[in-house]
């Protein structure tokens, strides 16, 4: 009998003790889930801030004043993230930000580029976006309009541009190492910017 009643109070603190155990377990999942949940939010928040200095260049016809803000941002944001990663080459641990352009009508030799463009240049390679070619204003700027003489530079700042689209990191990229690019809920930091010239006349 006595054996019976001891089994019984081991059984029981075994028990307390495993209810005690799977309390305190669902207690670390709960702050866990919170924690992450706040971070997931505070992502959100930074991407969200990020975007919004991005934003102001949407859905309007800027200057190419205006538009060499962009494009001096956009290579600022690079240059930096490009020293401060890890990585080299093709394992950078974020995406870089380009803005593309392209200009309208064709000129006496039957083709029309931005002033001080060139043939030779490195740029002429187009990026094509929904079969439209797209010149990458990144490299124009750095291999062409700081070389180009100031009416050449005054020349592109007289220019309009609209805004054609903006694309954003998707939540499933990953880097070379298999790191999350994206970001929470489907809103990725912005790393394509696309402009048309605009005729203003």
């Amino acid at each position: 009998m006595e054996n019976a009643s001891l089994a019984v109070r081991m059984a029981g603190g075994v028990l307390i003790a495993l209810l005690i155990v799977g309390f305190f377990v669902s207690v670390m999942v709960i702050i866990n889930e919170n924690q992450q949940k706040k971070q997931d939010e505070e992502d959100l928040r930074q991407v969200e801030l990020f975007n919004e200095s991005y934003k102001s260049y949407e859905n309007r016809i800027i200057t190419g004043y205006q538009l060499l803000s962009l494009i001096n941002k956009a290579i600022d944001y690079n240059t930096r993230m490009t020293k401060e990663s890890k990585y080299k080459n093709e394992d950078f641990s974020f995406v870089p930000i380009h803005i593309y352009g392209k200009v309208i009508g064709t000129d006496a030799g039957g083709s029309k580029m931005f002033p001080n463009q060139g043939n030779a240049t490195k740029y002429q390679s187009p990026k094509t976006k929904d079969g439209v070619h797209y010149i990458d204003l990144n490299e124009y700027y750095t291999e062409a309009y700081v070389k180009a003489s100031k009416d050449t530079q005054n020349e592109f700042k007289n220019m309009y541009f609209k805004w054609d689209d903006t694309k954003h990191v998707s939540p499933e990229e990953t880097d070379a190492k298999g790191n999350k690019l994206g970001d929470v809920d489907g809103v990725g930091k912005v790393y394509e910017m696309y402009f048309t010239e605009y005729a203003n006349n």
